[in-house]
């Protein structure tokens, strides 16, 4: 599999085969849930171009709205944009995996936000680490996220505290 083809989701729906019973270890999700690659690296190259980072382990939708409520600001989200991994899609339709993508966690992309101005600094420092890095939509004045289809509302992400609430 080709590291570069993932995105947020192939962990989590991992770990579900792995809960499944699922141990065929050369399987590409198995493979991204139990070989992690936190991208430290990719932290350290955009040290200095990048304004904010977050790891998307709760989620795109949940880590996007951590960074957003620090911040402040809110964010216009481009699903078109969004890069779906190989192995979800031969799986799953494409309102699904958007939805894993959004929603799932228990991965270590990296989420950041930069001027526009760092944009191409900040592709360039990656390409030399062989990772991409793809604009998903942009940062607004105001609060929350927009660009979701209403059939997405109330998506979110792993919530560390919902079990203790409940």
């Amino acid at each position: 599999m080709d590291r570069g083809d993932r995105l947020s989701g192939p962990r989590g729906r991992g770990l579900a085969r792995w809960q499944q019973g699922e141990r065929d270890l050369a399987h590409p999700l198995l493979d991204a849930y139990l070989r992690p690659q936190p991208r430290l690296a990719a932290g350290e190259a955009l040290r200095g171009l990048a304004s904010a980072a977050i790891d998307i382990s709760d989620g795109l939708l949940a880590d996007l709205g951590h960074l957003l409520r620090a911040s402040n600001v809110g964010a216009q989200l481009d699903l078109a944009a969004l890069p779906l991994a190989t192995p979800l899609r031969a799986i799953l339709d494409g309102d699904q995996v958007q939805r894993r993508v959004l929603a799932g966690g228990d991965d270590y992309e990296l989420l950041v936000t930069l001027p526009p101005a760092q944009l191409a600094g900040a592709q360039q420092q990656l390409a030399a680490l062989h990772l991409p890095l793809t604009p998903i939509g942009r940062i607004v004045a105001g609060e929350g996220i927009g660009g979701l289809p209403e059939a997405f509302a109330g998506l979110g992400g792993w919530d560390h505290f919902a079990e203790r609430r409940a």
